[in-house]
Parts: structure tokens; sequence; C-alpha cells
């Protein structure tokens, strides 16, 4: 009978501080990540408690520092990932595991199959803009940001001459080349820079908000803008847009001089010829793709 007794109240103790945990869980997720519209169906959670450790999936970096690594080190590093956890579905909220307050990424799968006809519509306008765009700036190349691939940035930066305080990403010589082209791409921009920011406020919209207020407070354009004077849409809430094609991948790196804690990431199935959303009907091979947190060993696929 004692024995009963205990295990019950052993059960009991744990069945109430999972509870307790759940609920800290989602009143960090509520005021930190997202705050779900009551008028609207939940969404079922998948927590992912990490704690963050040092992961060496490319020691020659540590003597040899941004080298691509060679066909043998890229297999020892998927070697390495095998053992970390792969997301593919659902919902997925990351916590850090040593500050329970801290929210590490929020992450949505939806299948191509499951867009309703306007939210594709909605996505080929956002994959054919940055598709047309290519044309107007500069790949990335410089080997600390890129192993293989292409990355292309649109939108303002910080200045890098004297005196200057911001600049564009752009090609002077491609626009001259091709400039009513370029004012037609330009003029039409603010429409996918409004329509990512509403996926970025779908997912995660006290994140979004904190985005648009430091962007507000100091004065910082979109990407869309076509001046730096220009106030910000409704859903505007980045200064500029990077975008990745032909298997691109780069160093892990930790981006320590971001102003802003969340940055929000899409990923596409595309065409290459015309950057259009893949069908669900098509026949397509997708090569790489995945997206690796080494330091929390966690990848997403």
């Amino acid at each position: 009978m004692f024995s009963s007794v205990f295990e019950y109240m052993k059960q009991r103790k744990r069945d109430n501080r999972n509870k307790r945990r759940k609920t800290e869980r989602h009143s960090t997720y509520e005021s930190a990540g997202h705050a779900a519209d009551p008028l609207l169906p939940p969404k079922k959670l998948t927590w992912s408690i990490k704690r963050f450790k040092k992961t060496k999936l490319f020691p020659h970096r540590l003597i040899e520092g941004d080298r691509k690594p060679t066909d043998a080190e890229l297999a020892q590093a998927l070697k390495i990932a095998e053992g970390f956890h792969y997301f593919r579905h659902g919902k997925v909220v990351v916590i850090d595991e040593d500050n329970p307050d801290q929210i590490i990424a929020i992450i949505e799968f939806t299948k191509v199959e499951d867009l309703t006809l306007s939210e594709l519509n909605k996505l080929n306008i956002i994959a054919r803009f940055i598709h047309k765009f290519k044309q107007f700036v500069n790949a990335v190349n410089e080997a600390s940001r890129s192993w293989g691939g292409y990355m292309w940035m649109v939108g303002w930066r910080k200045g890098f001459e004297a005196y200057q305080l911001a600049g564009v990403y752009l090609n002077s010589k491609k626009i001259e080349a091709a400039k009513d082209d370029y004012n037609s791409l330009m003029r039409s921009s603010s429409t996918p820079s409004n329509i990512l920011g509403k996926l970025f406020k779908g997912v995660a919209n006290i994140a979004f908000e904190k985005n648009r207020e430091l962007m507000k407070m100091n004065s910082i354009p979109a990407f869309g803008s076509l001046h730096y004077k220009d106030p910000l849409n409704k859903f505007e809430c980045s200064p500029n847009l990077s975008f990745t094609t032909g298997g691109y991948f780069n160093p892990p790196h930790k981006d320590t001089k971001d102003a802003q804690d969340f940055a929000f990431a899409l990923f596409l199935p595309t065409n290459k010829s015309d950057g259009s959303i893949i069908a669900s009907t098509d026949v397509y091979h997708v090569k790489g793709g995945s997206f690796v947190f080494p330091i929390i060993g966690l990848v997403l696929i």
C-alpha cells in the first residue's frame, strides 16, 4: 500500500512539473514569438528543447580558416550530422534548455500541394521577383560567405565609403544596360516585400513587430523602398533580402552584429528557368537543401 501511494505521489509530482513547464513554454512562445489569433483553430506545436554545445563539423577551419572543404571533409561532416535531430513537417518551436524564456527558432513546414491558389500565387510573386533581380546584382563569392552555389542581396546596406551612411546592393553597369526593366522591377518591389512581411507575421507576429519597431526607431528603409526616407508599409520588416540557388552552402557561423533578434527565412522549390514555384505534379529532384544548426544539433530538411 505504501509503495502504491508513494508511486502515485511521484507520478503526480512529475505530471504537475510537466504541466508547469508546458505552461511556461507557451507563455514564452506567446510573449516572444507568436500570439495566436483566438478566432483561428490552434496549431499543434512540436517543442524541441536544445542545449548549445560546441560541434566542429569542419575541424580544418581551426587551422586553415574558411577554405572550402574537400569531398572527404564534406562526407565527414555529413557523418557527424547523422546524429542531429531532423525535422520535416509540422510547426516546431525550438527553446534554449539553459534559458527556457529564450526562443531559438520557430519553424513551419507547408507542402506545395497544401497551398491554396492564392498562397501559391503570392509565393510565385516573390520567387519570380528575386529570379529577375539576379541580373542587376553581383553574386556573393567570398570564401567566408560561400562554399558553393550562389547568393545575392537585394535592398539597403550600411555605407562602405567615407561620409556614406547607407547604400544599395546593385550593379550599375547591368542596370544601365537594362534601365527600363530595372525601373519596372523596382516599382513592383513593395508587393513581394509586403507578402514576405505577412508570411513572417503569420509565423511569429511578436518577432515581426519587434523587427518593425527597431526599423521605425532608427529610420531604416525596407528593401522594397525606392528612397531611404520612404515610410514603412504595414507589412515591411526588413531592409534587405538575401536569396540563394544552385545548392548554396557556407561556413557554419554566428551573425554577431545583427541588430534584430530574429530573421525570417523562406525555402521554396523553384524552376531554374524562370524562378516559378514547382507544381506538386512536376517531376523534380532536389539535391541538398538542408538547413543545419550545428551548435544545437538540429536540421531542417
